[in-house]
């Protein structure tokens, strides 16, 4: 189990449609964690490397469900995410956050789960 997924589940729901209704309302524009002044957070200059090598080294599946990337792009239409266990916003430098140790692969589904 990722922390994340651990430290962050105050909400319950009642099924996927439910938590898919609240998530489009409560998880969105300045509520949501990355949000910072309307624009894309800054990653760091490896982050594109170090993304390919997270997806490479977790064998192109999610973690914690093992769905392949291809699976991911026909059941929910996107390639696989890399997601940072500690919040990059927690580094003072967004570089220092993209080491393999804080990266993992996950589907969609499983993304959205870790910030529950």
């Amino acid at each position: 189990m990722i922390p994340a997924q651990a430290t962050r589940s105050e909400h319950h729901f009642c099924d996927r449609e439910c938590k898919g209704e609240w998530w489009s309302t409560s998880v969105s524009g300045e509520s949501h964690p990355n949000w910072k002044d309307g624009y894309e957070p800054y990653y760091g200059p490896n982050w594109s490397r170090k993304r390919r090598e997270t997806r490479e080294r977790d064998g192109y599946e999610c973690v914690l469900c093992g769905v392949t990337d291809g699976a991911s792009r026909l059941i929910h239409r996107r390639e696989l995410s890399v997601h940072h266990v500690t919040r990059i916003n927690d580094f003072e430098n967004p570089a220092d956050a993209n080491g393999l140790g804080n990266l993992v692969t996950l589907c969609t589904y499983c993304h959205q789960r870790v910030f529950d």
